[in-house]
């Protein structure tokens, strides 16, 4: 806090804001847990959050990404009653037929 107050980081106010937003979201050595998390039940959103994309955003992305690659190759097929089709049965594996008309 006082490297900060010295440093010209601002008045009193913003530098004590900025520390305790910093020493609420970091996570205890022992527990591995923020105290802001274990006071709230979730973590708090710093500017790393803002900047570095999410697990999850970045998954789903490329779920879709490969969801339309795959879907560019397909077809939708209409069958009508009494179609001949041909059916793999996967229930009994240890039987060579492996597509039944």
């Amino acid at each position: 806090i006082k490297k900060g107050i010295s440093g010209g980081g601002g008045d009193l106010k913003q530098v004590l804001i900025k520390f305790l937003f910093s020493y609420r979201s970091t996570p205890h050595a022992t527990t591995n847990i923020s105290p802001a998390e274990l006071l709230m039940k979730r973590q708090l959103r710093t500017v790393l959050d803002l900047i570095r994309p999410t697990a999850k955003d970045t998954s789903s992305a490329a779920q879709e990404r490969y969801k339309h690659n795959f879907d560019r190759h397909t077809q939708e097929r209409e069958f009508n009653v009494g179609d001949k089709v041909i059916v793999r049965d996967f229930r009994n594996a240890t039987t060579n037929v492996k597509w039944t008309p």
